[in-house]
């Protein structure tokens, strides 16, 4: 933001638009080109990349101090027609938080400590959903590269000499807090994008002989269609798995694994060769957990389907997860024998 444009007030802005570049995926009411709805508020508190729903509406609050409900800063209830290209939502912003926002960037240059810059750092808006919103939507995000199209608000102008001049302002940093509170049965294996939601899965296989020889392992999940969704772009046909080396480690293990949707039954996804997590957990202790996972960035943090397999406990046998294992016995060395 210049901070040369502290002199502007709000007769002297003639118009200041939100820019939002919109993407094809969309969970819910995508087919209604009125399901998205939301207000914008001035953010008054410090975020980061890091900051979860949980820490905005901490105890389960309908509203947050983290913003400024008394002002809308902008709406949008327009029209969305889905299509291979998406155009950019528009949306009328307010002067008067430009006009601050211009005199804040001018004060910030006149600090001189720290605790003098910190009554003037800008925290930007946010986009909050009414409750007439009825379809989740992409909007396309700042990148490490910068090369993504990303939010940016147009302001026109008019300048001292009274001609017409523009600024863009620009997004710095962008992030989404998503509450999905609401879980499938307990005894189920959940995959969900958007809030990393992940399943450890335990595995024992101490009714293999001490040593044996792992050839084969194949795990075989059956999908619960009544607790799985997807957007518009479909459930994805492949999901990720990696090693652990305990339950409550964070540190990986050098195991990781692609499973597929099967072709002929798309309710089955088939890990058709995690063979080297048996052979690792064959020589230490017979047992070990694999955390299963979305597969890919656009999955695992830009897309909020749900996968849900049924668990062990399923009163339907053959819902449950099925490992397959081909493996021998080593010849016996022993010359005593």
């Amino acid at each position: 933001i210049p901070d040369s444009l502290d002199y502007l007030t709000e007769t002297e802005i003639e118009s200041a638009t939100l820019y939002l570049p919109i993407q094809r995926y969309a969970l819910g009411d995508s087919g209604n080109p009125n399901a998205l709805s939301f207000n914008i508020y001035k953010t008054g508190k410090a975020w980061t990349n890091l900051t979860t729903w949980d820490s905005l509406f901490a105890g389960g609050s309908s509203t947050s101090d983290y913003f400024d409900y008394n002002i809308v800063r902008g709406s949008f209830n327009g029209s969305i027609i889905q299509g291979d290209t998406m155009p950019e939502i528009k949306i009328p912003f307010d002067k008067k938080l430009i006009v601050e926002w211009f005199q804040e960037e001018a004060a910030l240059k006149q600090c001189t400590t720290k605790v003098d810059s910190a009554k003037h750092i800008i925290w930007g808006v946010s986009l909050i959903p009414d409750n007439s919103s009825t379809v989740l939507r992409t909007i396309s995000a700042l990148t490490a590269e910068g090369a993504r199209p990303h939010s940016f608000i147009l302001v026109y102008y008019k300048t001292k000499t009274g001609s017409r001049d523009s600024v863009m302002i620009t997004s710095a940093i962008d992030a989404t807090v998503v509450n999905a509170t609401s879980l499938p049965p307990a005894d189920r294996i959940v995959v969900q994008g958007g809030v990393s939601l992940r399943s450890l899965m335990t595995f024992n296989l101490s009714s293999l002989p001490n040593l044996a020889a792992v050839h084969s392992i194949v795990l075989e999940l059956t999908k619960d269609t009544d607790n799985s969704y997807s957007a518009n772009y479909g459930l994805d046909s492949t999901l990720y798995m990696v090693l652990k080396s305990d339950t409550g480690s964070a540190a990986l293990l050098k195991g990781s694994y692609y499973g597929y949707r099967n072709y002929s039954n798309k309710a089955k996804w088939i890990f058709n060769d995690i063979t080297s997590a048996g052979e690792y957990w064959t020589r230490y202790q017979k047992k070990g957990y694999l955390e299963l996972m979305a597969e890919g960035l656009d999955n695992e943090y830009r897309q909020l389907d749900r996968l849900v397999f049924y668990g062990m406990n399923d009163p339907d046998i053959n819902n449950r997860p099925k490992i397959k294992i081909i493996y021998s016995t080593r010849p016996n060395r022993n010359c005593n024998k």
